[in-house]
């Protein structure tokens, strides 16, 4: 995923360009944990169930420095704020999600192109129980 600082790399060749600072790597690693990191830090989400209730989690997030990053305290206080933020805004729309789906009204959800992960998540495991993969539709455009 491009970073706001992408732009910085219109005024510079492109034989010059370094990608990896301007690039956020976004990992979903099979079932339970997601991994995105920049150049500068590598953030953790460790996912668990919360019992016997499978619409209930406990969501941990881990921010890891890198050691020749030359970001203050407070930037990373700022970069920690927002991890938990983002994770907060994920989460406060999974209760009402969970039981949107649970009233069995709509056949089938729509994932739009950023939730790359979600898509390679239940597809994964689909297979896993012996599923048909998902069918992916093009966009149409249409709101």
């Amino acid at each position: 995923m491009a970073l706001k600082s992408l732009e910085q790399l219109r005024e510079v060749p492109e034989e010059d360009w370094n990608l990896h600072a301007h690039v956020l790597y976004a990992y979903l690693m099979y079932a339970n944990i997601a991994m995105s990191w920049t150049a500068e830090n590598l953030a953790i989400y460790r996912m668990y169930p919360l019992g016997d209730d499978p619409s209930r989690s406990v969501v941990y997030p881990t921010l890891l420095r890198h050691p020749a990053s030359k970001r203050t305290e407070a930037e990373w206080e700022h970069n920690m704020k927002f991890l938990i933020d983002v994770t907060e805004e994920d989460l406060s729309m999974a209760p009402s999600a969970q039981a949107a789906v649970n009233t069995g009204l709509k056949e089938k959800v729509v994932y739009g192109t950023f939730e790359a992960p979600l898509i390679g998540l239940h597809t994964q495991f689909r297979k896993v129980l012996g599923l048909e993969p998902l069918s992916l539709t093009e966009p149409t455009g249409q709101s």
